[in-house]
């Protein structure tokens, strides 16, 4: 990286977190800031005790009394493995991570890489290199586009026409958020009765599905309760017992439950307190 000649030296915090530390700690931690400041990986140094002694000209003894002091009033943070101690000023390595993010998305910006949305309109190119960063663009959305189709396919229960599905998708150009939206969409909608009868026959192709904007489809309770109420229909079918309207409905508010399977079987099924016997 480019060595800037200088770094901000915060003179309160330097005082007050400094005044417990001995003459000598403290020239040390002076030398370990510029270093740093210049280190590869700014705001933190590593090496031996007699590789930092050497660095230092201070003594073993030292480097090793000044580190100590360093760690235990959390100065700075110090770690050693393997005989290689680690030494990181807080700030410093922070704030130089947020300049490093930020000039990445700088040049991210100006090579036309940011993420823009897929629906947006692509500014016409002025130049051969604002060309280039349009075409990548447009293959970026383009294969976003896909995989969100790829999304959707896989969630979605009935696979037919998906070349017709696919070009009602990329007719909609949904976003993330709007994909998301559609998958919980399916998955409520296969609970239902609807999609669950015969088989699935009643679902919708994908593509009819997706031009009626289907997961704007609102749902009542018993819809989305049909597969406990064909529980019941089919408990009592093997049993030989016609579940009369009243308690049919009432499997929709999920009041009530299953009669044991050892119970007497000409009592019905016990819903919202009312019991009905089948003679």
């Amino acid at each position: 990286m480019g060595k800037a000649p200088a770094f901000q030296f915060y003179v309160g915090d330097w005082i007050q977190d400094t005044r417990i530390l001995t003459p000598s700690s403290r020239g040390i931690w002076a030398d370990l800031l510029c270093f740093m400041w210049r280190a590869e990986e700014r705001g933190q140094i590593s090496g031996t005790y007699p590789q930092l002694a050497r660095l230092l000209s201070a003594s073993e003894s030292e480097i090793k009394d000044a580190l100590h002091e360093l760690s235990v009033t959390k100065v700075a943070d110090v770690t050693e493995r393997n005989e290689i101690v680690t030494i990181t000023n807080r700030r410093m390595f922070r704030e130089e991570r947020e300049r490093v993010l930020t000039r990445n998305r700088v040049k991210r910006f100006r090579n036309g890489e940011v993420k823009r949305d897929c629906n947006d309109d692509v500014t016409p190119p002025s130049s051969s290199s604002s060309s280039t960063s349009s075409s990548d663009l447009k293959y970026s959305c383009a294969t976003q586009l896909r995989e969100h189709f790829e999304k959707f396919w896989e969630v979605y229960p009935k696979k037919k026409s998906k070349g017709q599905a696919e070009k009602a998708w990329n007719a909609i150009k949904p976003d993330e958020q709007l994909v998301a939206i559609m998958i919980a969409t399916i998955e409520r909608a296969k609970k239902t009765a609807d999609w669950q009868k015969d088989g699935g026959q009643f679902i919708p192709y994908p593509a009819t599905w997706l031009r009626a904007k289907g997961w704007e489809d609102e749902f009542s309770q018993g819809e989305e309760n049909g597969k406990r109420k064909s529980i019941v229909e089919e408990w009592a079918k093997e049993r030989g017992i016609t579940i009369s309207p009243d308690i049919s409905k009432r499997t929709e508010d999920h009041r009530g439950a299953l009669p044991s399977p050892d119970g007497d079987k000409r009592t019905a099924v016990n819903m919202g307190g009312d019991a009905q016997r089948f003679d």
